[in-house]
């Protein structure tokens, strides 16, 4: 039971994947028009091209049942979908060993492995269907209703999600091992003979799409691509020539070894890895070569990317401690007992843990995932439903918008029709460049004059991230073409300085004095590391503009939550700091040394927690040699 809620409670969180948006259209376009998405809609028509929508039939799923519930419908489909696979994955236990402690240790590595690509999105389809395949090919049989509903299975596969592919190369690998068990024992053709024809039902399936041939072959064009454009061999700190390489799910997984963001993923991945290994070897000494292959087939796939831990981890940690569990339970039976205590013991204490973990807050907050918000309904962090709904309310905006790439496709779900966006996060839908200039200009690598004045950009929307620090920034200096008009605890809106825009912009000043610090502090909600990290991440809107003050009222109720948030001890520093330039400027020298002694303080504190941080190193010894100089001044 431990275990179970565990994984329900990895499962329950607001929505806040950025893709979830440009879905969440497309398949509202189908339901409107009764036309598929292949030539995206929502995009400036200069910027697009045509491609392959593979996840249509995901898309029509999540937008019916958002029409009908809302995002708690989203969230329904989530849970019954990670319901099938974690029943899958016991299935998968329960068919080679019958012991319930395998199947929530299974359940445990599984969760750890996969969690964070539980967010709603058509590959959750995937991995639920890849589950359910393999665990009725692990359960054996070779009935005539089994062929029929696994090729039904595959026909749905083909037109939900892209991953379908992974089907008849599961069974392809069960079919080697049945092969070369059938070559060993002459006695057993039935399985074999199911299994082949199962293999060549799952290819015809693949034609069985809106593109056919075409769409059969999509996902091997794909991995063409990232392959020659060296994406998938790309790190977080690797400079790649194709934008696509700055989308970390592509990366390798190896590059992610000690980085702190995904460490819990990426550690269990590396122990599920091992047990592979182990497991490969027990399971091809049982006789179970199918399986053995599965394991290897996915492991080599997950070697690729990120994204493709998951699938890995889904099937890995069932087989894997099934097959040890099995040979344990067989050498060491005298201990078995004992051992089975050990074992129920430690999973609880373990899920019962982590589940603290995640009501507190502190689970999520170790890696810095700011999207995974405790509760129900849309993340404001990625959904801008504040800002969006203030731009359609205001009809003299003239289009052109630009929006950032990663806030740009959640802005669907309200953004009215007159504005396109530059991109959205469908990166098939328009071609490379157009992806390199939207990611350029937000990190000031592309002079944003020049880049909006060619587009006839009106309208900007940005996060304020660090992808878009350098582009609102500039947008702040540059006065006499852009004025602030909005800004809430994760947004701001700057309109190009013309005469359809002039009342607005006397109507809408912005300054420091309207924001709120304890009004943005009062909607932080959650256990104290939820709160934390939200403000954590509200405080680049302030930081970003140049508010210190409240940008250090936030900053000090985050750390009173989270006193090791080095991250906002670094912000802390940098308030403190530029304050006392400020009182320095009043000549308030005891203000200033006040002032600037904090963000001494403040620096250390970041490097005690993160001890090669430069840009803390390189701030403390500035601050210390300025307030040396100033040390007798005004005394």
């Amino acid at each position: 039971m431990a275990v179970a809620l565990f994984v329900a409670l990895l499962g329950w969180f607001k929505l806040g994947d950025l893709d979830s948006g440009y879905h969440l259209a497309y398949g509202r376009h189908v339901l409107d028009t009764g036309t598929i998405v292949t030539r995206d809609p929502f995009i400036d028509p200069a910027n697009v091209q045509d491609f392959i929508n593979a996840n249509w039939g995901a898309q029509v799923v999540m937008a019916w049942l958002e029409r009908a519930a809302g995002p708690n419908g989203l969230i329904a489909l989530r849970t019954v979908l990670l319901a099938v696979m974690f029943a899958g994955a016991a299935v998968i236990v329960r068919a080679l060993t019958r012991s319930w402690h395998a199947v929530a240790w299974a359940a445990l590595l599984a969760a750890l492995g996969a969690y964070e690509r539980f967010s709603m999105r058509p590959e959750l389809f995937s991995h639920a269907l890849l589950v359910i395949l393999v665990a009725v090919l692990v359960r054996g049989g070779s009935s005539r209703r089994q062929l029929v509903g696994l090729g039904a299975l595959q026909v749905l596969w083909v037109n939900l999600h892209s991953y379908f592919l992974i089907g008849p190369l599961v069974t392809g690998a069960m079919l080697a091992g049945a092969a070369l068990r059938r070559w060993r024992r002459p006695a057993e053709p039935s399985r074999t003979k199911f299994l082949a024809t199962l293999f060549v039902v799952q290819l015809v399936a693949c034609v069985v799409n809106p593109w056919h041939v075409r769409g059969a072959f999509f996902p091997v064009s794909t991995l063409r691509y990232l392959s020659q454009h060296d994406v998938m061999a790309s790190g977080p700190k690797d400079a790649r020539g194709s934008a696509w390489s700055e989308i970390s799910e592509f990366h390798s997984p190896f590059k992610y070894i000690g980085q702190p963001i995904n460490s819990r993923t990426i550690n269990t991945y590396l122990l599920l890895v091992a047990l592979a290994a182990v497991g490969t070897a027990l399971l091809a000494l049982r006789g179970r070569l199918g399986e053995a292959y599965v394991l290897l087939l996915l492991a080599a796939m997950s070697f690729q990317m990120r994204r493709n831990i998951a699938p890995f981890a889904l099937i890995a940690a069932p087989l894997v401690v099934a097959a040890i569990h099995g040979i344990i339970a067989r050498r060491l039976a005298l201990i078995r007992q004992t051992g089975q205590i050990l074992s129920a013991v430690t999973a609880l204490l373990l899920a019962g843990w982590w589940c603290f973990g995640i009501v507190s807050g502190r689970f999520y907050y170790t890696e810095r995932r700011i999207t995974r918000e405790f509760g129900g309904g849309y993340s404001d962090v990625t959904f801008l439903r504040d800002a969006v709904t203030w731009l359609s309310r205001h009809e003299a905006i003239r289009p052109k918008l630009f929006v950032d790439y990663f806030s740009s496709s959640n802005t669907l779900l309200w953004l009215p029709v007159r504005f396109k966006l530059f991109v959205d996060t469908n990166t098939f839908a328009y071609p490379e460049p157009v992806l390199r200039a939207a990611f350029d200009v937000g990190v000031g690598k592309l002079d944003h004059k020049t880049f909006l004045d060619e587009h006839g950009i009106n309208v900007v929307l940005l996060h304020a991230g660090p992808d878009t620090q350098p582009l609102i920034r500039r947008l702040a200096l540059d006065v006499d073409n852009w004025s602030p008009v909005y800004f809430d605890p994760y947004a701001v809106i700057y309109l190009r300085r013309i005469p359809e825009h002039e009342a607005l912009i006397r109507d809408n000043p912005q300054r420091e004095e309207l924001l709120d610090p304890a009004n943005w502090i009062a909607r932080a909600r959650g256990g104290p590391y939820h709160r934390a990290l939200t403000l954590g991440t509200m405080l680049n809107v302030p930081m970003t503009i140049g508010w210190w003050s409240a940008g250090l009222a936030l900053a000090d109720e985050a750390l009173r939550l989270a006193p090791d948030y080095h991250e906002v001890w670094y912000h802390k520093a940098v308030a403190e700091g530029n304050l006392a330039k400020a009182a320095a400027r009043r000549n308030d020298w005891e203000e200033m040394r006040r002032r600037m002694t904090r963000a001494v303080d403040a620096a250390e504190t970041v490097l005690k927690y993160v001890p090669d941080h430069r840009g803390a190193a390189t701030m403390r010894d500035d601050l210390r040699r300025t307030l040396m100089l100033y040390s007798g001044v005004g005394n």
